[in-house]
């Protein structure tokens, strides 16, 4: 029983952060919003807050009466899905600071041009 509710953790967990993913250029749009300065900080302060969030949710499932209850599993669900928002939020935050002027998607114009000079 154990390893099936861990599957459906780790699917769910995992969907969210490919939904993540695929939202990404909100979450960097909103990441550039943040000046450079509150940006390491915040990003850093976020990876400290899903861990010490998980955590804690682990640790009063332990002391409130074990996993096995129906509680206990929309708990560890909740707690993983929050660790997966705040991390994938602390990433984008700490990876703008490195890639700040980076482009991440060429132009349609671009393409063009660049296959028509490498097909003459």
């Amino acid at each position: 029983m154990f390893i099936t509710k861990a599957a459906i953790w780790l699917a769910l967990w995992i969907g969210y952060g490919v939904f993540q993913n695929r939202r990404s250029n909100e979450v960097r749009a909103f990441a550039l919003r943040i000046p450079r300065s509150r940006r390491a900080i915040t990003g850093a302060g976020l990876f400290l807050l899903g861990t010490c969030a998980l955590f804690g949710a682990l640790t009063i499932l332990t002391n409130s009466g074990g996993f096995d209850t129906v509680t206990a599993f929309f708990v560890i669900a909740a707690g993983g899905l929050l660790f997966v928002h705040v991390v994938t939020l602390a990433t984008a935050l700490l990876v703008t600071l490195a890639m700040e002027n980076a482009v991440t998607e060429r132009k349609l114009e671009a393409s063009r041009q660049k296959e028509e000079s490498s097909n003459q």
